[in-house]
């Protein structure tokens, strides 16, 4: 699902019932709908990822109603998810099934209660296809290796997703991985789009950035390329006080569950490994807006894409094209860590304001890799002349110097003024927030610059970054920058 930068916080209601007959779990006789009752109110926020689906998924995707909020149903196969329900109990019953925290490309997870230790947790199934082989278990355990003793009191180490508990999952739809974690409160994404201005306060934006680069640096000097910085893959933290919580104060506090009926067109029984009913991931955040400096706790997540540059050669990103490094466009080199410091500039644009720095919505390849031109300069020469719709954009007068070609596609080049006023700037003040001044706009703009260089080898470090005159007088954190 493609969204608008313009777009505004949407709601639904949900008023769909169900009958004690219809919907059970199977691993209990307790019919499921005595807990589910009410109108349900939901932010509506995108899938994070986009697949080219196969005749035999198109198929599946026409066999069942469209639902929205939830996964999709074809996900639901040999290969694919596996069939969870509420109520579900897991790794020789410790864990307990209590909500749907959410889902995304090869995996859902899911709010349980660890009935060893009394303290909620969230369970990462993995489809079984993405299970053969766990990138990200082997990631975290690399990260929580404390082999590299220099590390064990890095101050970015509690701010990278940690691992609780992994086990292995057999059902109808195969083998699947199960990631054990602590549970987060929402994204950076889901903060925004439960917001109707999609802003941070200043304090609360520039904390964030700070201990990201914290995060990014205690990644890096582990030897691991995250791969995959965007909004959605940062994480607010759950506050402790939510494991003194029972079931059903949880339902009281953040909702009961919400079901979606699985209903296929030709009115028969759903078909092998498909749940009866998917259910609508738990709201347990709030609006940017809404966030205080103090309790703005983020942790760095999902390491899937993640990879060791000292081992593994990768020549391609999965990243949003607003986060995406141009390098991964000319693949002449395998990325390294510089890919991470590109895609981290670009958040950190977005969490200052409300827009990308680099507009990506309904956008092509080029014309990102174009708006990336008008603000940056030329490309590399080598990149130049392999980018075969630069003809398109601009002509060329002289080496260096570049200029919108007639009938160009864009209107004007957005200069780096007008981009801090329209996304920025204008957004604070009509919040009323403070804006960025003159002063911390050059630390500011020279701490972008460093990062969003085109030749990677000359991007700054993630060391260097927690050195830059921006992080050291602007950042506010409660992590103390200079004990890097």
């Amino acid at each position: 699902m493609l969204r608008s930068p313009s777009s505004v916080l949407r709601v639904r209601t949900f008023t769909r019932s169900f009958s004690s007959s219809s919907i059970v779990s199977p691993n209990t006789s307790i019919p499921l709908v005595s807990l589910f009752s009410g109108p349900f109110r939901r932010y509506n926020y995108p899938k994070a990822y986009h697949r080219a689906m196969s005749s035999d998924i198109k198929s599946q995707l026409m066999t069942y109603e469209f639902m929205e909020y939830v996964e999709n149903v074809w996900e639901y196969r040999i290969g694919g998810f596996h069939p969870t329900y509420i109520g579900d109990t897991l790794k020789d019953r410790r864990y307990r099934v209590v909500h749907k925290l959410g889902y995304g490309g090869y995996s859902t997870t899911w709010l349980a209660l660890d009935t060893w230790r009394q303290q909620y947790v969230a369970i990462k199934i993995c489809s079984a296809d993405s299970s053969e082989d766990s990138v990200e278990e082997h990631i975290f355990q690399k990260l929580s290796n404390t082999a590299q003793e220099s590390l064990t009191a890095h101050p970015g180490k509690h701010l990278v997703q940690s691992l609780v508990d992994t086990f292995n999952l057999q059902g109808p739809n195969g083998h699947h991985k199960c990631l054990v974690m602590p549970p987060a409160m929402m994204s950076v994404r889901d903060a925004k789009e439960a917001s109707y201005g999609r802003l941070f306060r200043p304090e609360t934006a520039r904390s964030i950035i700070a201990q990201l680069a914290l995060a990014i640096d205690f990644v890096h000097r582990k030897g691991i390329v995250h791969g995959d910085i965007h909004m959605g893959n940062v994480f607010f933290r759950l506050p402790p006080s939510v494991n003194n919580l029972t079931q059903d104060e949880i339902y009281q506090t953040y909702g009961k569950p919400r079901l979606e009926e699985v209903v296929r067109v030709d009115g028969k029984p759903v078909g092998e490994g498909v749940p009866s009913h998917l259910v609508v991931p738990i709201w347990m955040g709030k609006g940017s807006e809404r966030i205080q400096p103090l309790e703005a706790e983020v942790v760095l997540s999902d390491f899937g894409e993640s990879f060791t540059p000292a081992s593994v050669e990768r020549f391609y990103s999965n990243s949003p094209l607003s986060f995406r490094p141009p390098e991964a466009r000319f693949p002449s080199k395998p990325l390294d860590f510089s890919a991470d410091i590109w895609s981290l500039a670009c958040l950190a644009w977005e969490i200052l304001g409300t827009r990308p720095l680099f507009e990506s919505w309904v956008a092509t390849d080029d014309e990102v890799l174009a708006d990336e031109v008008d603000l940056l300069g030329k490309l590399p020469p080598e990149w130049w002349t392999q980018w075969d719709a630069r003809s398109t954009f601009y002509t060329e007068d002289g080496e260096s110097d570049i200029r919108l070609a007639p009938g160009s596609p864009r209107a004007a080049r957005r200069s780096w003024s007008e981009r801090l006023e329209g996304c920025i700037q204008r957004p604070r003040r009509e919040a009323d927030f403070h804006i960025v001044s003159e002063d911390e706009w050059t630390s500011l703009l020279a701490m972008l610059l460093s990062m969003l260089l085109f030749e990677p080898d000359q991007r700054t470090t993630a060391k260097e970054l927690l050195q830059s005159d921006w992080m050291k007088d602007w950042a506010v954190c409660k992590t103390n920058l200079s004990r890097n």
